[in-house]
């Protein structure tokens, strides 16, 4: 067979008439990869196989093929992340009053990590650090041959989970958050049942996702209740405009059209004044039922 490939360096001085070829041929596209039927050849370095046994062995291996990472590599984010703090630094001085306030590009308030370049995702490996602590801490309960398992996992919640679900409210929980506190519950729990760890991902002893949405619908029903005048009400509707963000505390909202719709979803009598608690039976059975239809 006639091979039609040729190695760069064959093409070199020929670069006029290759841009003549795609001038002439608008049919193709550079940018597309052309395999010709029959052939094994390795898309990343063109390097031609005798058999499709081979050619994926060799596919699987080959030193040119991207590594694709969802995360960047953890050290260049914390170089990243000290270079941004050097530069919070040398802003100009903000003045409250007479009082000159420290420029910073992190803090921790209330428990909470803030980062000035609102990365969402490093307060919640701040929790997960803090969550693993605490796990190891407790190895001889995880350990244990007198206790049940019903127990462990009990203590697990109260123990492990309270420490790395504080905040968790304020949390852009989209599908990489997700799959991080997923990863981590399954690491635990494996410890604690002797299951794999696959298995506790895909049927977890404990569902901490589900357990985390419930707890923020159930939260979300508390804010709309709470009177007009509260900073948190007001905060939450102000910075919140349809189409909500991926991940946000409304995420698992019911269909609406306005604030008015949730409102009255959650009990707010507005004709009788007030936005009184009496009244969210309705807000109540639709946590319910999706607590009870939850499927990850």
């Amino acid at each position: 067979m006639q091979c039609p490939w040729e190695p760069e360096r064959n093409l070199a001085g020929a670069e006029d008439a290759i841009t003549a070829f795609w001038a002439r041929n608008r049919k193709y596209k550079i940018e597309d990869t052309i395999e010709v039927e029959g052939e094994h050849r390795c898309q990343w370095c063109c390097k031609f196989s005798e058999t499709l046994h081979g050619h994926k062995i060799h596919c699987s291996k080959c030193t040119q093929r991207p590594r694709g990472r969802a995360l960047a590599d953890k050290t260049t984010r914390v170089a990243i992340r000290l270079k941004r703090a050097r530069l919070a630094k040398l802003k100009a001085p903000v003045r409250m009053g007479h009082y000159r306030l420290k420029c910073v590009f992190d803090f921790t308030y209330l428990g909470h990590f803030f980062q000035a370049d609102g990365d969402v995702i490093r307060a919640v490996e701040i929790r997960l650090g803090k969550a693993w602590t605490k796990f190891t801490q407790l190895r001889n309960i995880w350990d244990s041959s007198i206790l049940s398992r019903w127990r462990k996992l009990d203590l697990y919640q109260s123990g492990v989970l309270s420490t790395l679900t504080h905040c968790h409210e304020v949390w852009r929980l989209n599908k990489q958050v997700m799959k991080m506190l997923g990863g981590f519950n399954a690491k635990c729990l494996s410890v604690i049942t002797g299951k794999s760890i696959r298995d506790e991902r895909v049927q977890p002893s404990v569902d901490l996702i589900r357990l985390l949405r419930v707890r923020r619908l159930r939260w979300l029903g508390h804010i709309l209740r709470l009177d007009d005048e509260r900073l948190l009400r007001r905060t939450m509707m102000a910075s919140m405009q349809q189409p909500y963000p991926e991940g946000s505390i409304l995420m698992d909202a019911p269909p609406h059209d306005s604030w008015a719709d949730l409102e009255r979803l959650a009990g707010c009598d507005n004709d009788n004044g007030g936005h009184g608690g009496e009244n969210h039976r309705e807000w109540s059975e639709m946590v319910r039922n999706f607590e009870n239809d939850y499927v990850e």
